[in-house]
């Protein structure tokens, strides 16, 4: 069913549109997301016709268990989502970003992926194929699967969005101080695209400028960081909306907007969970770490996947925690 509808023309995806927050942080977690989706894409690569530019993103790890954890979280309230962004509803999600809502250790890791991330499928075949290209052979469940495969760390729901989508979503969030790090000046045909380097007040047509700028310097490397950047700033300084009154009436809002298997049942049971985070720097910046052995290929080191681990993977140990979500997702 995913898979006839995907192989619509030249470009890498299709956009879903269906429901987008889950509990607010989740919502935080998905404007993030939704913001690092095109972050990731830049203008020509969200159209699949840009190649990565190797860069070094200069981001430390952050140390584990620094965060306060909630008291009255469980294991059963975490909750790892993957969000995949499309430029348009004939295009294949060339943006991925991957977040965890963890009010048990009192954090929400998130760390950005290039398309062209290498993955190994979970059907037999062992040979590795870019994520973008997974996505196009097999939809976002194929996707899902396979980063899970690879990361080895259940990815308990799916977002997909696009660009329409995040910008209205970002309108209905409201505008976030970020400080920019470089000057964005850019026009073709379609847009025009002119921010000044410094602290701004970013809205919902600025952050999708900054997200689908297509000549960052350091290529995907700097996108990847920039997207991880903004996500953080947004979930920071809009993760206290978890305990308003009006986070129902936005879920409500957002949830017709995208496709996702993200359910009213997930918002409402991780509620709670969400408003005793507001208030802390729960958002962490995951850095990549990785190489480009060529332009169509960004392997992930095992450092980057010992992180992954760390701050993805389950308490459990030698058994897979079971997700809440996994009658839904297959």
């Amino acid at each position: 069913m995913n898979r006839k509808r995907r192989k619509k023309p030249k470009t890498l995806g299709q956009i879903y549109r269906r429901s987008f927050f889950l509990s607010f942080s989740i919502c935080l977690l998905v404007l993030c997301s939704v913001t690092a989706f095109f972050v990731l894409s830049g203008g020509n690569i969200l159209s699949g016709e840009a190649e990565p530019v190797q860069g070094s993103a200069e981001v430390p790890y952050p140390v584990s268990g620094s965060a306060v954890p909630s008291l009255s979280a469980q294991e059963a309230d975490c909750l790892t989502v993957l969000f995949m962004g499309v430029k348009d509803s004939d295009s294949v999600s060339n943006t991925y970003l991957l977040a965890r809502f963890d009010p048990v250790r009192g954090r929400i890791p998130v760390v950005s992926l290039p398309p062209q991330t290498m993955v190994v499928r979970p059907d037999g075949d062992s040979t590795p194929h870019p994520l973008w290209e997974t996505y196009r052979y097999g939809g976002r469940s194929l996707a899902v699967k396979a980063l899970s495969n690879t990361l080895g760390v259940p990815i308990d729901r799916y977002v997909v969005i696009d660009q329409k989508s995040f910008q209205q979503a970002a309108e209905w969030l409201g505008p976030v101080q970020y400080a920019l790090r470089y000057a964005l000046n850019y026009q073709d045909e379609e847009r025009s695209i002119r921010l000044s380097q410094g602290l701004q007040l970013v809205d919902g047509q600025k952050a999708l400028d900054i997200v689908t700028y297509p000549s960052y310097a350091g290529g995907e490397t700097t996108r990847s960081e920039i997207m991880a950047e903004l996500a953080v700033k947004i979930i920071g300084d809009k993760l206290s909306l978890a305990s308003s009154p009006a986070v129902e009436s936005l879920f409500k809002k957002i949830v017709n907007r995208v496709e996702t298997d993200i359910t009213y049942m997930d918002f409402e049971t991780r509620r709670a969970a969400a408003a005793a985070m507001s208030g802390k720097d729960a958002a962490i910046q995951l850095p990549l770490d990785g190489g480009w052995p060529n332009t169509k290929e960004y392997r992930l080191s095992q450092n980057f996947l010992q992180q992954i681990q760390t701050y993805f993977g389950t308490e459990e140990k030698g058994e897979d925690r079971p997700s809440d979500s996994s009658e839904e997702n297959h």
